[in-house]
């Protein structure tokens, strides 16, 4: 089945650093994305744990306050859908910023994952306050 991909944008009160850190850093994400947050500096990956499963993903791009992509590592079929990309954007004359997020999944999973993502954002918002 092939994957489709969601564009997603949340609105932030934030400065782009704060939410850059939020992104990046083990100890903000295990209090957003996952139960907890493990990162290797010698690999460069990080460990999402949930639950029931863990995920593994490499940050192969990114620009500081900007933009950053996680790669999944463990993919059993390596497919150019195997990453999550976060961009943010400030927006001109205002204080607030969006985070415009690129994920895939499969059809049948669409409405799950964006509710999946609306819930993890309000996580994260709280987190910025």
């Amino acid at each position: 089945m092939e994957r489709i991909k969601l564009q997603l944008k949340y609105t932030f009160d934030c400065d782009p650093r704060d939410l850059f850190l939020a992104l990046s850093k083990p100890a903000y994400l295990q209090n957003w994305i996952a139960d907890e947050v493990e990162f290797d500096p010698q690999t460069g990956v990080y460990t999402f744990h949930w639950e029931s499963f863990s995920e593994s993903a490499k940050v192969d791009k990114q620009k500081m306050n900007e933009y950053l992509r996680w790669t999944w590592v463990e993919a059993e079929d390596r497919e150019e859908t195997d990453y999550i990309e976060f961009t943010i954007r400030s927006i001109p004359g205002d204080e607030y910023i969006d985070l415009h997020i690129v994920d895939f999944c499969d059809p049948l999973e669409e409405t799950q994952v964006k509710t999946g993502w609306d819930k993890q954002m309000t996580r994260l918002e709280r987190l910025l306050m």
